[in-house]
């Protein structure tokens, strides 16, 4: 029973993921514009089923000839609650204004649209999680 509330949480995520994708090509975000403070949820999916944490992001600095994008995360979910991610990289490949924060063993895939941030995300016991957040400045 576990195993299919898994399941179906990481399929919801996807479903979510794949929907804000489709919706975030058809508007386009200024880098300038995206910066400012979010807050919102992360949703980790474990084997007792999922678990939200509060987050607040703020994207600090966008450089887009560079493609170096700086962030600071705050959230329980994390080893550290506060953590300025210097090592985030904008994805040309993504309509809209995507980027990636990567480190050694986790990821974490962000896309903004609007007032709104999604990501897609892998912790570093490979255990997915999802991120979703608004604009608050």
């Amino acid at each position: 029973m576990k195993t299919v509330i898994a399941m179906t949480c990481i399929l919801m995520g996807l479903l979510s993921t794949t929907l804000f994708a489709a919706d975030a090509g058809s508007e386009a975000v200024i880098p300038g514009s995206a910066l400012g403070a979010y807050k919102g949820r992360i949703t980790l999916i474990a084997t007792k089923g999922p678990k939200d944490y509060d987050f607040e992001m703020e994207i600090m600095k966008i450089e887009p000839s560079t493609g170096k994008v700086i962030v600071k995360v705050t959230s329980d979910f994390y080893h550290n609650r506060e953590m300025i991610r210097k090592n985030c990289a904008l994805d040309s490949g993504k309509t809209g204004l995507a980027f990636s924060c990567k480190g050694e063993n986790w990821y974490e895939n962000y896309e903004v649209s609007g007032d709104s941030v999604k990501a897609k995300a892998t912790n570093t016991k490979n255990r997915p999680y999802y991120i979703s957040a608004t604009r608050v400045k």
